[in-house]
């Protein structure tokens, strides 16, 4: 077992009531448990009222004689300044109430307003490179990183704007060489194709497809430039067909 240790000289003596010290004096018992007169203590009620595990203290009781014994105390006693100072605090907090409700009843108005239409996008405000560079310089930041990324970004950018135009510029190129080829065609359009044996076959009509490409069509009946049953032969010679009894 511990054996404490005197730390000092002062005394220190267990504390007790002025009022049991005060019976004390007149001999009375502080409390005799066969007394049907005495008071009745909170273990006694705890015993009244199932004993431990099943007696609950009443709270609500502890704080109204805590609330009595503010009141006593006079706790809740104000000095005519501070009621003045507490009257301009409350005229303070209507006009911020006030404040309040005006400024939500405003803004249920403008969303009201604003409901069925379009909301604008926002968009950040525009700074030059020159100016950025310049800000975070002053903010004692190194650009030269920012500055090499924003004009990779750009001529990346201005070569996605070059693309239409050179794309437009090939159309154009396309457009020109037809153009060119249609010299080659009648007045009235139409296309010419010179046959081997000198005959001209019939007139091709030159139209635009689907795909934007010009495209031949036959204006009558596609006849074949040779003839197939000759094909092969040299001059001279004839092929003879013994089951037609005769020869070409």
């Amino acid at each position: 077992m511990s054996a404490p240790q005197k730390r000092d000289d002062v005394v220190r003596e267990a504390f007790i009531p002025d009022k049991v010290k005060e019976k004390r004096k007149k001999g009375e018992k502080m409390y005799d448990k066969e007394d049907p007169g005495r008071r009745k203590l909170l273990r006694d009620r705890e015993v009244e009222e199932g004993g431990a595990g099943v007696f609950n203290i009443n709270l609500k009781e502890a704080l109204e004689r805590e609330e009595e014994k503010l009141v006593q105390e006079g706790f809740y006693d104000s000095d005519p300044e501070d009621s003045d100072s507490d009257s301009l605090d409350e005229e303070e907090d209507e006009r911020v109430t006030e404040k309040s409700r005006s400024a939500r009843l405003n803004s249920r108005a403008t969303k009201k307003s604003l409901k069925n239409h379009e909301k604008s996008p926002t968009r950040a405000v525009l700074r030059t490179l020159s100016e950025l560079s310049e800000g975070l310089t002053k903010a004692g930041y190194d650009p030269s990183r920012i500055r090499e990324r924003a004009e990779g970004l750009a001529k990346v950018v201005g070569e996605k704007r070059k693309r239409p135009e050179r794309e437009e510029r090939e159309r154009e190129a396309i457009v020109e060489m037809e153009d060119g080829e249609g010299a080659w065609e009648d007045d009235d359009g139409d296309l010419d194709v010179e046959m081997e044996d000198g005959d001209e076959a019939p007139r091709l009509k030159r139209v635009k497809g689907n795909s934007g490409g010009v495209v031949a069509v036959g204006g009558g009946k596609r006849v074949p430039r040779t003839n197939r049953a000759m094909d092969g032969l040299r001059d001279g010679e004839v092929r003879c067909f013994s089951f037609f009894g005769g020869c070409l």
